[in-house]
């Protein structure tokens, strides 16, 4: 028993280069938005098809918010399930200075940018969303408190899944404590419930549409729950496995979660399902680990969400200043180099700071003794 709270207790580094990796997938997809957007699929040569189709995989957004999504719910968790229970107060402070204080840092960020850089860059609807028009205080109103159905993807458009996370933030705490009393088949019930009520309601009700993409996301914290709770018996269902299994397995997570989203109507469960896998495999396959282990995986584990909130409006800055100057390669080393470098320095200046700050809360005061 010990040494299952034990496991439950320890950081898996895994799991931060997992995170960073699909934070570097987001800064892809994003780059193939702007310069190879849907609306323009007519005006691609068949070179840039071909080279597109190539990289599909390593580019894959709406998988990559899964992921996230799956692994706040299983590392939120892993506390608890070890027998370690936070007061609800000290918990949501910690979310917030963790979560909320770097979001506003990289909103001010994003609302420089804008009010420095604005107009349509020419290269198709999916550029022209974004810092179209000088900041305006309703918006950012909009923006700092949360409230209402407003654009929340005028500034960064990854805003939108820091919204989700601190919303359900709130009410983590009861999900983890049905979780953790449940029946694993009423856990995966309403893991299941969440995300079709939400679509039943967004497809009825239009105005819902981003309070039901909150709900629907529910869903996707309770499997993370689920898979914290049920970390050993997931080991062990792992280890029973022979070698061809484990090949075939890795095998299909990766074409479910590279391709899923191809797959109309049924894109969110295959993808879910993927990453799902891609979590079994990370935490117990032999190989996962020793590819997760070296620095550039756990350098990026450790800005990714630095890299997450800021990538956006290096984009775009990057974007008024040079799309007419340099061809898209350059563009795009230019980009990464730009994306990861203040990354970096968000993470020290602003990141680290709140990682600090959040775990002072609630830590007893240490008395001053004079010498």
């Amino acid at each position: 028993m010990q040494k299952r709270q034990l496991q439950k207790l320890r950081r898996f580094h895994e799991l931060d280069s997992l995170r960073g990796l699909a934070s570097l997938s987001v800064v892809l997809l994003h780059f193939v938005d702007m310069f190879y957007p849907h609306d323009r699929i007519a005006m691609r040569t068949p070179d840039q098809a071909r080279v597109l189709a190539l990289l599909s995989p390593f580019y894959g957004g709406h998988a990559a918010v899964v992921v996230f999504f799956l692994l706040s719910g299983f590392v939120l968790a892993l506390p608890y399930m070890a027998g370690r229970r936070e007061p609800y107060s000290r918990f949501l402070q910690r979310r917030v200075v963790r979560i909320y204080l770097p979001y506003l840092a990289a909103l001010g960020v994003a609302v420089g940018g804008s009010a420095i850089w604005h107009g349509h860059l020419g290269l198709g609807d999916w550029a022209d969303n974004l810092w179209t028009t000088p900041p305006d205080w309703a918006s950012v109103r909009d923006h700092v408190l949360f409230l209402g159905n407003y654009t929340w993807t005028r500034y960064n458009m990854v805003f939108w899944s820091l919204i989700v996370e601190m919303r359900i933030s709130i009410v983590y705490p009861l999900l983890v404590a049905f979780i953790a009393r449940a029946k694993l088949w009423a856990g995966l019930l309403a893991a299941v419930m969440f995300p079709v009520v939400a679509n039943k309601v967004i497809g009825h009700w239009p105005p819902s549409v981003q309070s039901m993409e909150t709900v629907g996301y529910v869903g996707t914290f309770l499997i993370g729950i689920l898979m914290a709770k049920h970390l050993d018996q997931i080991a062990g269902w792992y280890r029973r496995r022979g070698k061809a299994e484990h090949w075939a397995m890795t095998g299909i997570v990766f074409v479910m979660y590279c391709f899923g989203h191809l797959l109309p109507h049924m894109s969110k469960p295959v993808v879910l399902l993927a990453a799902i896998g891609l979590m079994v495999l990370v935490l117990n396959s032999e190989t996962g680990h020793k590819l997760l282990a070296h620095g550039v995986p756990l350098y990026l584990g450790r800005v990714s969400y630095s890299l997450y909130l800021v990538h956006v409006p290096v984009l775009f800055a990057l974007a008024f200043m040079l799309r007419t100057q340099i061809g898209r390669i350059e563009f795009l080393i230019v980009y990464l180099v730009a994306a990861l470098g203040f990354a970096s320095a968000f993470h020290r200046l602003v990141e680290q700071p709140c990682i600090r700050l959040s775990r002072q809360i609630g830590r007893p005061k240490v008395a001053y003794v004079p010498p």
